[in-house]
């Protein structure tokens, strides 16, 4: 009886543990983060890892994005229900900026990935309706 208690209880756990598809390791240093009204703004002096960002986007609305990179590479993902629907990969540049969208009433969920060490990194974020035709 034992056995299958704990063989049920492992089960369990590993079904926890594996269905976090959004969980988040990183390492950042000088990290400030400013969520306002769907609009966020990252910036970092150094980061490694991987960091999820939520923004809830009303019908029709995108989701604009700005951003810059002193130092590595950084893959940037937007998910919406656990699927991918636009990615990029943001190299040392001056800046970057585009759209992607739009979408239903949903939430987005921005994955930042950096597998090497990204200096002097700048995010904004910021939802907005397309304008009437």
């Amino acid at each position: 009886m034992k056995k299958i208690l704990a063989a049920v209880l492992a089960v369990i756990l590993v079904v926890a543990l594996t269905s976090c598809a959004y969980s988040e390791s990183f390492i950042g240093i000088g990290m400030v983060e400013n969520r306002a009204n769907g609009h966020v703004k990252l910036s970092f002096m150094s980061f490694k890892g991987k960091k999820v960002i939520t923004i809830r986007c009303a019908e029709g609305e995108s989701v604009f994005y700005e951003a810059s990179l002193e130092s590595g590479s950084m893959t940037v993902s937007f998910d919406v229900k656990k699927e991918t629907v636009d990615s990029f990969t943001l190299e040392p540049t001056e800046g970057f900026s585009g759209v992607t969208g739009p979408f239903q009433k949903a939430t987005v969920y921005i994955t930042l990935y950096a597998a090497e060490k990204c200096e002097n990194g700048s995010f904004d974020f910021w939802t907005e309706a397309p304008e009437p035709v």
